[in-house]
């Protein structure tokens, strides 16, 4: 099985934040290409898009990711361990409209990234694997799981995927 997860696998994973007031809503969408080396470690690039809505403004981030680390698979287990995790504020809008100032974008910047994790581990279940697709199945931060379907690529991340 190990030899099947090596190389480059692109997903797009999508998550809705529910919340009891409905004046606010959250939506996030993850899209990354993650190498899993030979050796046990990999590397993942990616965007991260934020869209907001919080008394009646719209909020949208995105966020480019980079990530390395180290990868295990231990039976049907997947262990990733993130030992560098850098996200960057890209661009932001606020009702549509996108912001150029330096302290607005620095201080958006600051408050999204103080709950993002130098290093992190994520344990998912393999539900399937192939040569070209994979679906792991993981324990989200509010304990409920979540499916991810990953696609065999020989393309780095780029732009291109958003």
């Amino acid at each position: 099985m190990k030899s099947k997860l090596k190389g480059r696998w692109f997903y797009e994973h999508t998550r809705e934040e529910d919340s009891n007031d409905l004046r606010v809503q959250s939506h996030e969408r993850n899209l990354a290409v993650t190498e899993f080396l030979p050796d046990g470690s990999f590397n993942e690039e990616g965007h991260i898009i934020i869209k907001n809505v919080e008394d009646g403004s719209k909020y949208e981030y995105f966020l480019l990711l980079h990530a390395s680390g180290t990868w295990n698979l231990i039976e049907e287990t997947l262990y990733v361990r993130y030992t560098d995790l850098k996200v960057v504020l890209e661009e932001a809008f606020v009702d549509d409209v996108i912001v150029f100032d330096i302290g607005t974008l620095s201080e958006i910047e600051k408050n999204i990234l103080k709950g993002v994790p130098k290093s992190k581990t994520i344990e998912s279940k393999i539900i399937s694997l192939t040569d070209a697709k994979m679906v792991s199945e993981l324990l989200n931060d509010k304990g409920l799981f979540e499916t991810i379907t990953h696609h065999k690529t020989l393309k780095a991340y780029s732009r291109y995927y958003l």
